[in-house]
């Protein structure tokens, strides 16, 4: 996506939603993490920069 500003950082982008199936009950978490590194000159830190991004779902049982 671009703007005026230009291209616009990635951010994570996470879905959380609650299930229940019979008497069990679950969380299942979807979406988006931005994995980045650290930017370094001539010793200073610069601050991060997205370097790749991760899609992830995760089922966890409620109540363990």
């Amino acid at each position: 996506m671009a703007d005026d500003q230009g291209p616009q950082e990635p951010t994570d982008d996470l879905v959380t939603s609650r299930h229940t199936l019979g008497d069990m009950a679950y969380t299942v978490t979807t979406g988006r993490v931005v994995l980045r590194r650290e930017v370094v000159t001539d010793g200073t830190f610069d601050g991060h920069v997205a370097s790749a991004e991760v899609f992830l779902t995760s089922y966890t049982l409620d109540g363990e």
